[in-house]
């Protein structure tokens, strides 16, 4: 293992998190949509961060050495792992260390596992580590390459400043829409109502299921057929598409209105818990009521023997 110099400050640009899906196998193409973090005109070109709910990805693009560093600076807080820099993990050359010494010493330790992988082509490098190593603190961490020749030379770096580059981790989202439903109503002894719906989605997701509440009063279905309390929308990768929920007021209530009733949505990762308002009422029965008007006729009449009278 190899130590060269490395120099710090840094570097931050915009991105936007996509939805991808990162094979470690030598073709790139999987890496077209992810944002690059930091950019050169020669050299090492681009260099690209990639999360999901358990991995880290990283690569870079250009003109590739002999030899290859990743630095990582997992907690972005230079007063840990190595030098000024603050590096905590560095990929070499495949293999990925963990940073033990004092801040200045050069003492690294292998923790690559069966889930750390690499491949180096001549014009790029796309490698995994398994967030259970690499735990990125507060959602933020920086990266910087190096490509080397094979006497340990450097190449180039990207940055080219040697500044690391920020990568921040996407937010996690819930949506529901609508975020309100009014007008569930039904009579005294007749119900349940009818059933109202609304979409639950999510973005970025770090859980595996998105648990769904409904309140004392109301009770919920995915497929308007079968209700309970609660149910489990479950998703694969950080993305959960357009999912229907229907909601109905529960049968055998009592006479009233059942507003500001929240079912949740909770998708045990860190994505902030959403919910939708539901507003219904049950009514009272109507007693049965027999009317007549007028209630009085008058002015039947006919001379003896040549009745009946005239109707009214």
């Amino acid at each position: 293992m190899k130590a060269i110099s490395i120099y710090f400050s840094l570097i931050i640009l915009a991105i936007t998190q996509v939805n991808a899906q990162i094979a470690i196998d030598g073709n790139n193409s999987d890496w077209t949509s992810v944002p690059t973090i930091a950019i050169e005109s020669t050299g090492l070109t681009a260099l690209k961060v990639y999360e999901d709910a358990t991995n880290l990805y990283f690569y870079v693009e250009g003109t590739i050495g002999e030899n290859n560093d990743f630095y990582i600076d997992a907690d972005n807080n230079t007063s840990t792992g190595y030098d000024v820099s603050g590096y905590d993990f560095m990929f070499q050359n495949g293999t990925l260390y963990q940073y033990s010494g004092d801040g200045t010493s050069w003492i690294w330790t292998d923790v690559t596992n069966a889930e750390v992988q690499w491949q180096a082509t001549v014009s790029f490098i796309e490698n995994k580590a398994p967030k259970s190593i690499i735990n990125i603190f507060n959602g933020q961490l920086r990266v910087l390459s190096v490509t080397m020749d094979a006497s340990w030379n450097e190449l180039s770096k990207i940055p080219a400043s040697g500044t690391p580059a920020l990568y921040t981790s996407p937010t996690a989202a819930l949506s529901v829409s609508p975020a309100t439903l009014s007008g569930y109503t039904y009579v005294v002894g007749s119900g349940p109502s009818s059933s109202q719906n609304f979409t639950l989605s999510g973005s970025n997701l770090d859980g595996s299921q998105v648990a769904v509440t409904a309140p004392t009063d109301y009770e919920i279905s995915l497929d308007n057929s079968t209700f309970s309390n609660s149910l489990t929308v479950s998703y694969s990768g950080s993305t959960l598409a357009d999912t229907t929920i229907y909601v109905r007021l529960k049968a055998g209530l009592s006479a009233g209105t059942y507003n500001n009733e929240l079912v949740t949505c909770d998708d045990n990762g860190s994505a902030p818990d959403v919910s939708v308002t539901n507003n219904g009422e049950v009514t009272s029965a109507t007693t049965p009521a027999l009317s007549v008007s007028p209630t009085t006729l008058s002015g039947y009449t006919y001379v003896v023997g040549s009745g009946p009278s005239s109707s009214q």
